[in-house]
C-alpha cells in the first residue's frame, strides 16, 4: 500500500468517531497539499536503500513515520493560523476559520487548538510504535521549533536579519528538512548529521525567503480580500526588515506608524510601490540563490539530488 492511500486511512480512522472539530480537521489533512516533508523522507530511505524490498520492515517504517510527519505538519498549520488568526490556507477556510464558523467564536478557538493537540498526540504514538529514538527526534526537533515559533511571533522592528534567520531555521528548516531527513538517517542507518544540518539550515531559510516573497506578491493569500499578509500588518519577515533597512529615517517612522494604525489598500500599494523601487525583492532573489547554491552542494553529498521530493524543493524556491 502506497504512502498516500495509507495517508488517507490513518486520517479517516483518526477523525472517525462524531467528535466536534474532527471533521473539519479531517478535511483539513485531507486537502490539498505538498506532501514535501514525507515525501522527502521516503525518498531519502529509498536512497539510502535502494536495494530495499517494498514490503521490507524499513520500507513499513518509512511509511509509517512519513505520515506521522505529515500529521505534525498540519498539527503547526492548525496552531499558526489560529496565532496568526488567518482565515484562509490553499485557498480555502483554515481550522480555525472552520471552527467559529460552525461552533462560534468561543468554542470555535477551544476546539481548534483541542484538534491541533489530538494531531499531535497521534503523530507522537505513531512514532513511537515506528521507534522510541524517532520519537525523541520528533520531539527535539518540535521542541526548538515551537521556539522558532514564539520568536517569530514577538518578533519586531529591533530584529535584525540574523535573528530573523535564527528563528526561520528553528521554525522552517527543521521541521521541514532536518525532521524527516534525521528519521530517514535512523531507519536506513545511515550517518550523516553533519550533510543533513548544513542542508536543512539552508533549504530552511530558502524555502521561508520564498515563502515570504510569495506572500508579498499575492500569491498567497490569508483572507478573501488578500489584505491581511505580512507586509500590511508589519510582521517581520526578511522582506519588511530589508525595507525598513533601505528607507531613510523619517520613512521608516511613518512605515512603523502605518503598521500600528492599520493600512488602507492605496498605503499598502504605495508602501509596496516604494519597497520594489528600492529593489527589496531582488536583493531577496540574490540570497535565496546563495543559500539555493550551499543547499546543492551538500544535498550531492547526501546522494539525494535526483529525488523527487528535492527537485519539488528546489522548483518552487527558485
Amino acid at each position: 500500500m502506497n504512502f498516500e492511500t495509507r495517508y488517507r486511512q490513518t486520517v479517516e480512522e483518526i477523525f472517525c468517531k462524531d467528535v466536534p472539530g474532527f471533521v473539519i480537521a479531517r478535511d483539513f489533512c485531507l486537502g490539498e497539499g505538498k506532501h514535501i516533508r514525507s515525501h522527502l523522507l521516503l525518498d531519502a530511505v529509498h536512497a539510502w536503500m535502494p536495494s530495499g524490498n517494498a514490503e521490507s520492515s524499513e520500507q513499513k517504517d518509512a511509511v509509517q513515520s512519513a505520515i506521522a510527519v505529515e500529521l505534525l505538519h498540519h498539527y503547526l498549520l492548525i496552531h499558526d493560523d489560529l496565532m496568526d488568526r488567518d482565515v484562509l490556507r490553499r485557498g480555502k477556510l483554515t481550522v480555525y476559520a472552520s471552527c467559529h464558523e460552525t461552533y462560534g467564536r468561543e468554542k470555535g478557538e477551544g476546539i481548534a487548538i483541542a484538534v491541533g493537540d489530538y494531531l499531535i498526540n497521534e503523530a507522537l504514538a505513531l512514532l513511537c510504535d515506528v521507534d522510541p529514538k524517532a520519537l525523541s527526534i520528533a520531539i527535539s526537533v518540535l521542541r526548538e521549533t515551537i521556539k522558532g515559533q514564539l520568536l517569530e511571533y514577538v518578533a519586531d522592528t529591533t530584529w535584525s536579519l540574523e535573528q530573523i534567520e535564527t528563528f526561520y531555521q528553528e521554525k522552517t528548516a527543521l521541521y521541514t528538512f532536518a525532521l524527516p531527513l534525521r528519521i530517514a538517517e535512523l531507519i536506513s542507518k545511515k550517518e550523516v548529521s553533519t550533510e543533513i544540518e548544513l542542508a536543512s539550515n539552508h533549504l530552511g531559510i530558502a524555502y521561508q525567503f520564498r515563502d515570504d516573497l510569495n506572500e508579498y506578491v499575492g500569491l498567497k493569500k490569508r483572507d478573501a480580500e488578500g489584505g491581511r499578509d505580512d507586509f500590511s500588518r508589519g510582521k517581520m519577515t526578511v522582506v519588511n526588515r530589508l525595507f525598513l533597512d533601505r528607507l531613510d529615517s523619517q520613512s521608516r517612522l511613518d512605515l512603523e506608524r502605518a503598521w500600528k494604525v492599520g493600512m488602507s489598500a492605496e498605503e499598502i500599494a504605495r508602501w509596496k510601490s516604494k519597497a520594489d523601487e528600492l529593489g527589496v525583492v531582488s536583493e531577496i532573489e540574490k540570497m535565496i540563490l546563495i543559500h539555493v547554491e550551499y543547499a546543492r552542494e551538500t544535498i550531492r553529498k547526501l546522494g539525494l539530488e535526483k529525488t523527487e521530493s528535492i527537485k519539488d524543493v528546489f522548483a518552487y524556491i527558485k
